[in-house]
């Protein structure tokens, strides 16, 4: 745990240190300013998450890129443009979220994206980002990246850059010396039901079955075989050649709680009806669908004191 911690601060440390020499900053002179970035959390395959451009001009006015067919490897699944001003004092500023989602795919590249600026005198600039590559299995959260502005952006001091980078490195330092002082030879011990079930469900979620989901049965089909590999191998009884509803009545018996016996339920019930009754789905469903098998794992998995490295501890 304590080597975990190290290690995460490590790279707090460093993250920080190296967005200070490259992230350009606006001056407070300055007539116009961009800066567009991929919201913090991790993006995962069939996760939905966010990319924000926002713009600002001194009396003058933003025009940003529009929605339409500027992400062609990703489904935007919502939206939304408003007035930011308020929060940039001397700027009109203005603000695009979109809401995205990828499938079966190991990376997505978001094009470059044109802000434009005009003046009631008839000035007009533009600023434009550089392409973007994201990778889908990221370990770490995606550190955000700003848009080109055409003046020389301003530094933090070389003092504070240091600082940060040398704290990071020390504390990397100490993390891998940690880790020389562990005993080897021991075989590990074998894996807990969860793990095995993410493995699977990770795999699942970057197969080319993932965007085949709405046209055929078989992503559900698979969805529906590990959760019930999961559970026969969990709770210890044959998930496998059972129906839902026993499924649902063998786990009461168990003494699982309603709340997690609602949601095997109710995922088992989903993939019931797409595999039997050929129920059509969207990409939306299909979302939702693998983060309440990732959420039943968690909520279910079996605790234990062993670790089994960086999977075993999450």
């Amino acid at each position: 745990m304590v080597g975990r911690l190290l290690y995460t601060l490590s790279m707090i440390v460093l993250l920080l240190g190296a967005g200070h020499v490259l992230a350009p900053k606006a001056g407070a002179m300055e007539p116009y300013w961009v800066d567009a970035v991929v919201n913090t959390r991790l993006v995962k395959c069939g996760e939905p998450f966010r990319f924000v451009i926002t713009a600002g001009a001194q009396n003058g006015y933003v025009h940003l890129p529009g929605m339409t067919g500027i992400f062609p490897e990703c489904h935007i699944l919502e939206y939304q443009e408003k007035d930011v001003s308020k929060r940039h004092e001397g700027y009109i500023a203005r603000q695009s979220i979109y809401c995205l989602a990828v499938f079966a795919l190991e990376e997505i590249i978001i094009p470059a994206q044109t802000v434009r600026f005009s003046w009631a005198q008839g000035t007009t600039a533009t600023a434009q980002s550089m392409p973007r590559q994201i990778g889908i299995r990221s370990m770490y959260p995606e550190t955000g990246f700003s848009l080109i502005d055409p003046r020389a952006p301003k530094r933090a001091s070389n003092t504070v850059v240091i600082v940060s980078l040398a704290a990071g490195l020390i504390l990397l330092a100490v993390w891998v010396a940690r880790g020389w002082k562990r005993r080897p030879g021991k075989e590990p011990p074998k894996p807990p039901a969860h793990l095995e079930a993410r493995k699977k469900l990770e795999a699942l979620g970057k197969s080319r079955l993932v965007a085949e989901a709405t046209k055929s049965d078989k992503y559900f089909t698979e969805l529906s075989r590990i959760i019930r590999h999961y559970l026969a191998n969990r709770y210890q009884f044959s998930a496998l050649e059972m129906s839902r509803q026993a499924i649902v009545e063998e786990l009461m018996r168990l003494g699982v709680e309603a709340k997690r016996r609602e949601l095997i339920n109710k995922l088992l019930q989903q993939t019931d009806l797409v595999k039997f009754a050929q129920e059509a789905v969207d990409y939306r469903q299909v979302a939702e669908a693998h983060g309440l098998a990732r959420e039943i794992i968690a909520l279910t998995k079996q605790e234990d004191t062993v670790s089994y490295g960086k999977e075993g501890q999450r």
